[in-house]
């Protein structure tokens, strides 16, 4: 990669990347029972622990952004589908 380095999404914006996916996976939820499980701690705690992962994998130079915001929110995605 030559150059900056694209700015990373905050974790907001990286958690709502993995609710628009998800959203589409577990469509069979209503907003209600899919925002609790948006909610969960363990949700949470899986999201904020990947995205630190990512961020030092990326600030370190061993991944690039599309791997950051493709790669590892549809990982985190399918795996919170899978724990469903």
């Amino acid at each position: 990669m030559t150059g900056t380095k694209q700015k990373l999404p905050t974790l907001a914006e990286y958690t709502d990347i993995i609710k628009k996916d998800l959203e589409r996976s577990l469509s069979n939820l209503s907003d209600a029972e899919f925002d609790r499980y948006m909610r969960d701690k363990e949700t949470i705690d899986m999201i904020k622990q990947s995205y630190e992962r990512a961020e030092t994998e990326y600030e370190a130079g061993r991944i690039t952004y599309d791997e950051v915001v493709i790669g590892s929110a549809s990982s985190v995605s399918y795996a919170l589908d899978l724990m469903y």
